[in-house]
């Protein structure tokens, strides 16, 4: 007697059989899912922590932001002056980091208005008047950084003034841009009390 040919029906049946639901392909799958939602959280608390530490300063003298050490380093061969900047300004641009993986903008500041994101995580108003001043002089200092750096460079291979070369490298045009007027600004709300609103 002649072996029965299977059917497409059957082959379907049988694939459908060896099919398991999206909850059971994987335990790897279950892990991954865990360990992101794990890394995301650590990654949010390591932020909020690293800014109450900065706010802590802040609140306890004149606030200086932290600064990278260059040790030995030197300019490239080719005048590139970037390593030295970004390793200057790194620990400076670690807490502008830390603020944005919790969303909140330093140049989210303007006109005594404030991120609605830090009245979430912060509740002191002091606190959050006191992250404005962090955030702003850690953008001050890097935009200084690329300036300073980036105008000695200028004077000495071109032999001309100090000034000279300021004029070519605007402060106000140095990464993060404006900086040092949204300092001026945050340095205003706080010596006058801290009364500002929250931008929703």
């Amino acid at each position: 007697m002649p072996t029965a040919v299977p059917t497409i029906a059957k082959f379907q049946t049988n694939l459908d059989r060896m099919k398991r639901p999206d909850e059971e392909r994987s335990p790897a799958s279950a892990v991954i899912e865990r360990f992101s939602k794990n890394r995301e959280l650590l990654e949010v608390t390591a932020a909020e922590l690293l800014l109450r530490r900065e706010i802590l300063k802040c609140l306890e003298g004149d606030y200086t932001p932290p600064e990278g050490s260059v040790g030995d380093l030197r300019m490239n061969a080719d005048g590139n002056p970037w390593p030295y900047i970004n390793q200057l300004r790194a620990p400076a641009q670690e807490v502008l980091s830390a603020a944005a993986t919790l969303s909140i903008g330093f140049q989210d500041w303007t006109d005594f208005r404030e991120p609605a994101a830090a009245a979430k995580i912060f509740n002191d108003p002091l606190d959050r008047v006191a992250l404005r001043v962090v955030l702003m002089s850690c953008a001050a200092f890097c935009a200084a950084a690329e300036f300073e750096t980036k105008v000695s460079r200028h004077a000495r291979h071109q032999s001309c003034s100090i000034e000279a070369a300021a004029s070519t490298y605007p402060l106000s045009q140095c990464w993060p841009e404006n900086a040092a007027q949204h300092l001026a600004d945050a340095q205003s709300v706080l010596n006058s009390g801290g009364a500002i609103n929250v931008s929703i």
